[in-house]
């Protein structure tokens, strides 16, 4: 969802809104995917999404880890580029924005395990920091040019080369 609006000064101001459900963890087993005694129709499509789904999860996993280690002397390497997931919550992650997360959990015996790795990627996720802040953009094309002659004045002219003979 994108919502845009202007400021009270005559400058526009956009929002998005990323909505995003995980779905836990694909388990072959459980779901019966890929089984073809389970009876369910495409089976071998069903195990490949399950796939595809555990290594988005994976990488996901690795974002928040990174991110949460992220040292801003050092500028480390965030595996953003690894899944269309990652790349998509790029900027809920890693950017300039409010992010929340809600992990829902079962209390069922049965599901014990997948309850603990939703608490653990939770845990990790809480140690992720953003900084949010509000951009505005000018929509006054004057003030465009002010930006860009500032910015032209701040760089050096360079020397003109001598023409070859």
């Amino acid at each position: 969802v994108v919502s845009e609006g202007k400021g009270g000064g005559g400058e526009s101001v956009s929002g998005r809104l990323n909505l995003v459900d995980l779905a836990g963890c694909e388990r072959l087993k459980k779901s019966g995917a890929g089984d073809a005694e389970s009876g369910l129709p495409d089976s071998n499509l069903r195990a490949k999404e399950a796939v595809i789904i555990n290594k988005s999860l994976s990488t996901l996993g690795s974002v928040v880890v990174a991110l949460a280690k992220k040292d801003p002397e050092r500028g480390s390497h965030v595996p953003f580029r690894d899944s269309k997931l990652t790349r998509l919550l790029q900027d809920s992650l890693g950017g300039s924005s409010f992010t929340t997360l809600i992990a829902t959990v079962h209390p069922r015996e049965g599901d014990a395990d997948e309850t603990l790795s939703t608490v653990q990627f939770a845990n990790r996720c809480r140690n992720v920091t953003t900084h949010p802040h509000v951009n505005y953009l000018d929509a006054d094309p004057a003030s465009h040019q002010r930006l860009i002659d500032k910015l032209m004045g701040e760089v050096p002219p360079t020397p003109n080369p001598q023409p070859s003979t």
